[in-house]
């Protein structure tokens, strides 16, 4: 990961990393914490438009 920023999340059932891929791009990624499912769900935002939208979220 070539970005500075690295968020691991875990919980009982769930694991969501959030990292940077290159500047100004963020990478959410979402996967269940059993190695028997594949699940995966992936997003790629950039940060300017990850923070509009967290800022319109937290204003509401």
């Amino acid at each position: 990961m070539p970005g500075k920023l690295k968020i691991e999340i875990v919980d009982d059932k769930n694991i969501l990393e959030v990292y940077e891929t290159e500047p100004g791009k963020l990478n959410f990624v979402m996967y269940p914490d059993d190695p028997k499912d594949d699940t995966i769900l992936e997003v790629n935002t950039d940060t300017i438009e990850f923070s509009q939208l967290l800022k319109r979220l937290l204003d509401a």
